[in-house]
């Protein structure tokens, strides 16, 4: 199965930055009618499949998405270099952009696919099918609002549109505005939530087993789709609630998703998934904290507070050094220090939790959305008076979900696991208990707290969401050494378009106007 949507997706490519004449794309990208017979839920795996490392805890993420993203949010320590901002020091960050619009392609051919079955009422395939289509739309708005959440506006509405027009020119997409895309994201997000909710699995045995077999992720679970699909309007909503124009919208949103959950469902639990879940998800042994290498150790900013606050997720997110201690990386301060006059970074400094995230531990979820995440929007949607709640206990359950969410990981470490305490539940109820009453102290509100918690709770597991809500609140209040002799001087607002991009797409925004200062709608200014 997955080397025809290999070729599907080869013969639907619509990216512009293919370095070919007509000729060549001719020659490459045949008509993917006279390949095969494409059905929709295969199209639909091969939608996930294509952006598969983007969702998965693996090394291909962590060793591009997270070595870059996560230091920008200080949830993963680095040592400060020259030139440490800049692309080439963090890895090709086109990989996310790539593997996003060949994802896309695959769904255009879907919509095609599906567009072409039939809808009378003695045969109406597309009521039947429809579920397919929904599902990899849903996908793919997840890693949309991950392309504009880090590049900004981007190709979308005509995008991936070559196996349908054949013409190059044509496919080479304008630009959407992020105004629009999020627009048309919450949207489509409220359609297709409602019409899963009206969809009646039952009455199509076939659609039931194929969704089971080919959706790896929720097998072919339509609540946990509609969860899926209110999560992210919740996320959506929030990072737009705090900044810029759609600010009004977003706030009638949020109060609308959290006055209505039982029209508009929400997790109860985390919504993830497992390596043992789908075809060729690998990622058990992440590599993050092997001998000789400059990634997988702790940020100082993140185990600090851990240690300060004596946090039950600690021992069972990080390693200690060699010498027993916990340590991280401090960005504020030169590399000469950094090492300790001369001395192996790794001898000094913590690295990931080798038990939890490194060992053969088949616990190690892909997080779509947690549910202390869910919580601790509520905590702040509540705090901030915009719908009637506890923001106090809100806060608290986010705190003990996302200790239990850590330790539940760790459960699954072969390789040196720590014992989980018999009272660890209470050690959770205790510890989210301090943190509250910790407002007026080491927080300065209860803004604060609530921010500073969920950043530590997103941490290397979640660093893009960690990296916009530091983008979004301002919190925690993070220093960084400036890199004064570096074209990019400070940790960027958004990243620069790929070259790829700007050479093959005349559309790609000018040069003088692709800056990494340029703060994005919903940010802090």
């Amino acid at each position: 199965m997955k080397n025809s949507i290999y070729l599907l997706v080869a013969s639907a490519l619509a990216l512009v930055f293919q370095a070919c004449s007509e000729d060549d794309f001719a020659g490459k990208y045949p008509d993917p009618s006279k390949i095969g017979s494409p059905t929709c839920e295969k199209l639909m795996t091969g939608v996930f499949v294509q952006s598969n490392t983007w969702i998965t805890p693996g090394q291909g993420r962590y060793f591009g998405w997270a070595s870059y993203v996560g230091r920008f949010a200080q949830v993963f320590g680095y040592p400060n270099t020259s030139g440490m901002y800049l692309p080439d020091s963090y890895g090709d960050p086109s990989a996310h952009w790539d593997d996003f619009y060949r994802s896309l392609a695959t769904f255009r051919v879907l919509q095609d696919t599906y567009a072409n079955l039939s809808d009378d009422k003695w045969d109406d395939q597309q009521s039947e099918q429809a579920p397919f289509l929904w599902l990899a739309q849903l996908f793919i708005y997840h890693q949309l609002t991950e392309i504009i959440g880090a590049w900004g506006d981007a190709p979308y509405s005509q995008a991936a549109s070559l196996f349908l027009t054949g013409n190059i020119k044509k496919s080479q997409s304008d630009y959407d505005t992020q105004k629009d895309l999020y627009r048309l994201i919450l949207q489509d997000l409220a359609s297709i939530d409602s019409a899963l909710a009206k969809y009646n699995v039952e009455r199509y045995p076939s659609v039931k087993s194929k969704l089971a077999l080919q959706d790896y992720i929720f097998k072919g679970d339509l609540h946990s789709w509609r969860c899926f699909a209110n999560a992210l309007r919740l996320r959506v909503a929030l990072r737009l609630s705090s900044y810029g124009p759609l600010q009004q919208e977003a706030v009638a949103l949020l109060a609308k998703l959290l006055t209505h959950e039982n029209a508009y469902p929400l997790p109860s639990q985390n919504l993830c998934f497992y390596s043992t879940s789908g075809p060729d998800l690998k990622w058990t042994d992440l590599g993050l904290n092997d001998e000789g290498r400059f990634l997988g150790y702790a940020a100082h900013a993140h185990i600090s507070r851990m240690l300060d606050d004596d946090d039950p997720r600690l021992t069972v997110t990080y390693d200690p050094a060699a010498n027993g201690s916990y340590v991280g990386l401090d960005p504020s301060k030169q590399y000469d220090a950094q090492r300790d006059n001369g001395a192996l970074i790794r001898q000094h400094y913590s690295s990931i939790d080798s038990s939890s995230f490194r060992k053969d531990n088949p616990k190690i979820p892909a997080i779509l959305f947690s549910l202390a995440e869910i919580l601790f929007i509520k905590a702040e949607v509540y705090h901030r008076g915009i719908v009637a709640g506890d923001a106090e206990s809100a806060f608290k359950q986010a705190v003990i979900a996302s200790v239990l969410l850590y330790w539940d990981i760790n459960d699954g470490g072969s390789f040196r696991p720590e014992p989980r305490p018999d009272d660890l539940g209470d050690r959770a109820a205790d510890f989210a208990h301090a943190r509250w009453l910790a407002i007026g102290d080491d927080y300065t509100d209860a803004t604060e707290a609530i921010a500073t918690q969920k950043w530590l709770h997103f941490g290397f597991l979640q660093e893009f969401e960690a990296w916009c809500e530091v983008r979004r609140t301002g919190l925690p209040r993070l220093s960084f050494a400036v890199d004064a002799g570096s074209l990019c001087k400070n940790v960027p607002k958004r990243l620069k378009y790929p070259d790829n991009e700007r050479l093959y797409n005349p559309h790609c925004p000018p040069v003088d106007e692709d800056k990494w200062e340029n703060p994005l709608l919903w940010a802090r200014p």
